[in-house]
């Protein structure tokens, strides 16, 4: 599959940016390791929104040119004739977020004084085996010791969207949209 910016592959406009690409995954690094000497902050905390439109369970995107001719070497083979699913396919490209992650702690313990790494993201109540599929293997960074704090993320953009919660009375399993009424 070839996305563009724009399409409405998830159900909304598209845009991201793919951490195949170096120069992508490079500048990501570097802009918060700078955020850490910047402003001397004793954490960094990664936010993963991995909307899914309805009847997905992997994320449909990571055809980028570098992924594929990862893919190829890797596989044998052109990965986009592969089902967008396979297991192999999705966890390569889930594997650029893991070494960003991976890197990112590095570059963290270099800067000489604790930095915590927090993550938040969806879907960690949902499936962890399966949490590669929307490239946030997190269960693997908790592992590796890649991160020091995991919050689930409960969010609520569509009541319809298979991760999200429903309203309680104290507010503890989502966070109203701003301007709600509810």
């Amino acid at each position: 599959m070839d996305f563009e910016v724009g399409e409405e592959v998830l159900g909304y406009p598209l845009g991201y940016l793919s951490l195949a690409y170096p120069k992508v995954h490079e500048y990501e690094r570097a802009a918060f390791v700078e955020y850490v000497k910047e402003f001397g902050v004793s954490g960094v905390q990664l936010e993963f929104i991995t909307v899914l439109a309805a009847g997905q369970e992997t994320w449909p995107l990571g055809d980028d040119e570098p992924a594929i001719q990862d893919g190829k070497k890797k596989f044998g083979m052109d990965p986009r004739t592969m089902d967008n699913a396979d297991e192999q396919w999705t966890r390569l490209r889930a594997s650029y977020v893991t070494q960003l992650v991976r890197e990112l702690r590095e570059d963290l313990a270099k800067l000489g004084n604790q930095v915590e790494l927090l993550l938040a993201t969806e879907g960690v109540w949902a499936d962890p085996a399966g949490a590669y599929k929307k490239m946030v293997d997190w269960p693997a960074w908790v592992n590796e010791g890649l991160i020091d704090v995991l919050y689930p993320r409960f969010w609520i953009g569509d009541p319809h969207y298979p991760l999200s919660y429903p309203a309680s009375e104290t507010g503890s399993w989502f966070v109203r949209p701003p301007g709600s009424s509810r």
